[in-house]
């Protein structure tokens, strides 16, 4: 019985599609975190003890904008980076961190 083999361009295909895959669910990552310790120093800077991460940056968002906690709970990591974009312009993470 003959195994099929894949085509030689599939598997140059499938493997430059994982690497694609890699890299855009790596760099995502690396935002979400960003974002997370963007929402760790908005918490530091207000006194938030309470808060840290993504849950500062909604406060933060709730509290600036007088948004509702369902428009800010209903918000996406992509959402909120991109709300929050003049703030985190402003922001650099650090460098032991970066």
């Amino acid at each position: 019985m003959r195994i099929p083999q894949p085509h030689p361009y599939r598997a140059h295909h499938d493997n430059e599609m994982h690497e694609i895959r890699t890299r855009y669910h790596d760099a995502n990552g690396k935002l979400h975190a960003h974002l997370e310790l963007f929402g760790d120093h908005l918490a530091e800077q207000n006194g938030w003890s309470d808060l840290s991460g993504h849950e500062a940056v909604r406060f933060h968002l709730l509290k600036t904008h007088h948004w509702t906690p369902a428009q800010v709970q209903s918000m996406s990591f992509d959402d909120l980076r991109f709300a929050m974009t003049e703030e985190l312009a402003a922001w650099r993470a650090p460098t032991t961190l970066r």
